[in-house]
């Protein structure tokens, strides 16, 4: 079940969140990254970093996706990952593209990256809880008590001995959560493959 939030779809949700990625890859394509010589070994290592947050955000929304997964539309969550937060899977998308933002090897993107995700998911999340609200009521309001909204908690914590999850849907997180890691190192090895055409830059980018 498609379920629009806060007059935002899921797949204009992903629409928006592409445009943002086209918009980020033409910007590193156009530019150099002026710390990129400054300190070579500091910035070598920050792509392992990148990659390191890539691949705990495809891991953490995997875990949200095995509770989630044919269950999402049709119970509330509050088990899992979704007894740390009430919104997991934007926790670790978060975290997951905060990676890949930062293996373009720049502040000026990650910081543009989070500045958006602030603003973007925001009004996604409030639009989201209205709807649960609306649909479980005082149920609702006493998980929003016990759990926080975003910055995980430990207190609440509870955890099924069983779960029930839809393989088709888990299978489509997989394959979902992958490109996370993928982009992180494509992002990565733009720089050279920019290089090795003499791609020209317009400006540093810091």
């Amino acid at each position: 079940m498609n379920v629009t939030v806060a007059g935002v779809s899921p797949r204009r949700r992903i629409r928006v969140t592409r445009l943002l990625c086209v918009s980020l890859v033409t910007l590193v394509l156009v530019s150099r990254p002026a710390w990129h010589d400054l300190g070579a070994l500091a910035v070598h290592l920050v792509t392992p970093l990148g990659i390191l947050l890539a691949s705990i955000g495809a891991l953490g929304r995997l875990w949200c996706s095995s509770y989630a997964a044919g269950n999402k539309n049709a119970v509330l969550m509050t088990a899992g990952p979704y007894s740390l937060a009430r919104h997991p899977l934007y926790v670790f998308s978060l975290i997951g593209g905060l990676g890949i933002a930062i293996t373009t090897e720049t502040v000026s993107i990650p910081l543009i990256f989070i500045a958006w995700f602030a603003y973007y998911y925001r009004g996604v999340i409030a639009g989201e809880e209205r709807q649960l609200r609306a649909a479980y009521g005082a149920l609702f309001e006493d998980y929003a008590a016990r759990v926080p909204r975003f910055w995980p908690g430990t207190s609440g914590w509870t955890e099924p001995a069983r779960w029930e999850i839809a393989p088709a849907n888990f299978r489509r997180s997989l394959a979902e959560v992958v490109w996370f890691v993928v982009a992180a190192l494509l992002l990565h090895e733009l720089h050279d493959a920019r290089d090795a055409v003499a791609l020209p830059s317009l400006f540093a980018l810091y």
